[in-house]
């Protein structure tokens, strides 16, 4: 699997082991997944977690598990709370795109800051298959 990993990012060209990257961890399947995907192939990353305190002690368990999770594998990790819903009210949008929005917001800053080369996310089918349509409603066609 990481030959497969290492020939897609150097086929397409994405970037490289002399690179610095970070990447965006929910402490999902998919975000943690490729964090031992990155850190078994050799690539320089940090993490970064958004607690958007919108599910109780379930948010502040996946925060927990990702500080685990970069202690275990000796990464920095940058982690930050958001008030989504303030945020929604004063934008008047919805919370997907006050969560969406907070948290790239804060990702440029952190590449900005620390001088950090790429950021990288994980998605599956289904996180896919919404970012599509998202485009299409924003009349910006699939690839946004």
């Amino acid at each position: 699997m990481l030959k497969k990993f290492d020939l897609h990012i150097k086929k397409n060209d994405l970037f490289t082991k002399q690179n610095t990257l970070l990447l965006a961890i929910s402490g999902g399947l998919d975000s943690v997944a490729l964090a031992h995907i990155l850190y078994s192939a050799g690539f320089k990353f940090s993490l970064a977690h958004c607690n958007f305190k919108l599910r109780g002690k379930e948010s502040d368990a996946d925060e927990a598990f990702c500080k685990k999770l970069a202690k275990k594998l000796n990464l920095t990790i940058f982690v930050k709370d958001f008030d989504v819903k303030a945020y929604c009210i004063k934008n008047k949008i919805s919370t997907q795109m006050a969560a969406r929005n907070l948290r790239y917001e804060w990702f440029k800053e952190i590449l900005k800051t620390h001088k950090i080369d790429y950021l990288v996310t994980a998605h599956h089918a289904g996180d896919v298959a919404e970012t599509i349509l998202l485009n299409l409603l924003r009349g910006t066609g699939i690839n946004g």
